[in-house]
């Protein structure tokens, strides 16, 4: 084999595990997430400590909501300049308390 080859597949085995070794540290952070249906909700804006209780209709459409989109979420890095953060709190169906931060882009 000329020298060439060899550096040519040197060099791709080098690129090639060096992004195998990267996305096995990634790879497990972008699975779906699992929400839980939720009843008694309120949603409180954390600047102004305003809070808002749902009506059932409201929370099922939250639920349904939430059920429709598990994927294109991702954990967040670096805080991001908000003014609109809203934390979802309610009780599940086994009566637990959940909370879930959702900061507005």
């Amino acid at each position: 084999m000329r020298k060439e080859t060899l550096l040519v597949i040197g060099f791709l085995a080098l690129v090639l595990s060096t992004v195998a070794v990267i996305w096995s540290f990634a790879l497990p952070a972008l699975r779906p997430l699992k929400f839980e249906t939720l009843s008694d909700v309120t949603l409180t804006i954390e600047q102004t400590g305003q809070t808002r209780a749902l009506n059932a209709q409201e929370t099922g459409l939250l639920n349904h909501w939430l059920q429709n989109h598990k994927i294109h979420w991702a954990p967040l890095t670096s805080p991001a300049p908000s003014t609109g953060d809203v934390v979802i709190r309610g009780r599940n169906l086994t009566g637990a308390l959940s909370k879930w931060p959702c900061g507005r882009a």
